[in-house]
């Protein structure tokens, strides 16, 4: 399970991918040999105590300062915002990433419930490609099947605004694994760049849909798998957001 760690900064905390930085600065900085004032002179800082204050998280690190870190000491980018990974937690203790909960029958055939007074929802569960795309131009050809999910899951969501769709790759396991399926609010969007700890979201990616932790660091978002062999992703495009996974249902066997 990743988890996110806390540092401290001047009369406050460095929370949440801010600290993931400050953490991986101070590790790679380390493993590297050089010295504060060799950094600062090849970044070209006239006060070398700036390096140390973003190694040791009292100042955030900005874009542009971690790209041109980056070239000094020989890293990608996406580096500086892995997370480091930790030994799988279950049930949404704080620095944990809880498992969306919930329960569904499949149809034996592609249908709609439309009886308002149901308890349950039914949402569609099409392809990867389809699910890319808005919920309101899925054809009833689409549809592979239905998920019946209870509303007391689901709270107060608008089912037009929910779709559901497979999860493919071991990139999220062992949270989610190949073949899962997930449901995803369509309109559920970040609050600027607040993400709550834990949540997973589907994002636009190479015609299909991925779906990974989420950070946002400036205007980039940051992708991150719960399977530590897979680095993380950066996405620049705000609009690649398609919703908030708030369901999912899979096999235990």
């Amino acid at each position: 399970m990743l988890t996110f760690p806390v540092m401290k900064k001047t009369g406050e905390k460095l929370m949440g991918i801010d600290a993931v930085i400050a953490r991986n600065i101070d590790r790679f900085i380390a493993a590297s040999g050089m010295r504060r004032n060799a950094i600062a002179e090849k970044l070209g800082l006239d006060n070398p105590s700036m390096v140390s204050q973003y190694r040791h998280g009292h100042k955030a690190a900005g874009k542009n300062f971690i790209a041109r870190l980056s070239k000094v000491l020989g890293k990608k980018e996406e580096e500086f915002y892995a997370p480091e990974a930790g030994p799988a937690k279950m049930g949404g203790t704080s620095g944990t990433y809880p498992v969306p909960t919930g329960y569904q029958e499949i149809s034996g055939q592609p249908m709609v419930v439309r009886d308002s007074q149901s308890p349950y929802f039914s949402v569609p569960i099409v392809d990867a490609k389809v699910a890319a795309g808005p919920p309101a131009l899925v054809t009833s050809e689409q549809v592979i099947d239905v998920a019946f999910i209870h509303r007391r899951i689901l709270k107060k969501k608008d089912p037009r605004n929910l779709i559901c769709t497979f999860v493919k790759g071991d990139s999220m396991e062992p949270i989610l694994r190949d073949g899962a399926i997930v449901c995803i609010d369509t309109k559920a969007r970040p609050e600027g760049k607040k993400v709550p700890p834990g949540t997973i979201w589907a994002v636009r990616k190479d015609d299909g849909v991925v779906v990974k932790y989420l950070q946002i660091r400036d205007s980039t978002m940051v992708l991150v798998s719960e399977n530590k062999s897979y680095q993380v992703e950066l996405v620049k495009d705000p609009e690649a957001i398609i919703g908030k996974v708030v369901w999912m249902w899979q096999s235990l066997s």
